[in-house]
C-alpha cells in the first residue's frame, strides 16, 4: 500500500485517504494537482512568450527602418560619377530619383534572389539609363540601421552595389570598407548625395 505523510501531524496514512485518521485533516488532491498544472503551464507560457521575443524586437526594428527610408529621395550629385572595374572607367547610371516602399527595403542578411541583371541587347552599345527589369533595392543591417547598399547600373549593363550612410534625412556615399555585403561594391570615394524629399 502506497502512504504519505499527513501534513498536519506527520502520520503515516494511506494515500487513497481523503481525511488523516489521527487528526482529521483533509487531504485535497485536486488543489494539489491544479496547483502543479497551474505552475507548468505558466512556465509553458513564458517558454513560448520569450520565443516570439525576438522576432517581434526584429519586426520593430524592420518597422523603424521602413519609416525612415522609405518615400523619393533626389539627386543632389550634378556632375557624372565614373568608378574603375578591372582597369576600365564605366559611368555609375545614378538614378535622378530614387522610390523606396517598405517592399523595396530588405534586411542584408536575408536571402534575397529578387534582384536582376541589367543584361544589354547590343554589347557594342552603352546604356544611358537603368534597365526596366532592374529594380532599385535598398539593403540595410537592422544592427547598422545608418548604412545602406543601393543598386545602380554602370554604362555596361553590370548591377553594382554603392554603400551610403544616413544622416539627418540624407544619404551620403561612403567606402564599402568594413562592411558586409556580398556583391559588388563600389569602394571609390565619390560624392554621391541623396536627400529625401
Amino acid at each position: 500500500m502506497k502512504t504519505i505523510k499527513c501534513k498536519e501531524c506527520g502520520k503515516i496514512l494511506s494515500k487513497k485517504a481523503k481525511i488523516c485518521p489521527n487528526c482529521g485533516c483533509g487531504i485535497n488532491w485536486g488543489k494539489k494537482f491544479l496547483k502543479i498544472f497551474l505552475v507548468i503551464l505558466i512556465i509553458f507560457v513564458i517558454i513560448l512568450g520569450l520565443s516570439f521575443v525576438p522576432n517581434l524586437i526584429k519586426d520593430y526594428k524592420f518597422q523603424k527602418l521602413s519609416k525612415k527610408y522609405s518615400g523619393t529621395w533626389d539627386l543632389k550629385t550634378d556632375n557624372d560619377q565614373y568608378y574603375q572595374n578591372d582597369g576600365e572607367r564605366l559611368k555609375i547610371l545614378l538614378d535622378k530619383e530614387l522610390i523606396f516602399g517598405t517592399d523595396v527595403i530588405l534586411s542584408a542578411s536575408d536571402n534575397v534572389g529578387e534582384v536582376s541583371m541589367c543584361i544589354p541587347e547590343e554589347f557594342d552599345e552603352k546604356f544611358v539609363k537603368r534597365c526596366p527589369e532592374s529594380f532599385v533595392r535598398l539593403y540595410s543591417y537592422i544592427e547598422v540601421p545608418d548604412i545602406v547598399y543601393i543598386n545602380f547600373i554602370d554604362e555596361n549593363g553590370s548591377l553594382i552595389f554603392i554603400k551610403f550612410k544616413y544622416s539627418d534625412e540624407t544619404l551620403k556615399q561612403t567606402s564599402c570598407h568594413n562592411g558586409e555585403f556580398w556583391g559588388q561594391c563600389v569602394d571609390e570615394k565619390l560624392k554621391i548625395t541623396y536627400e529625401k524629399k
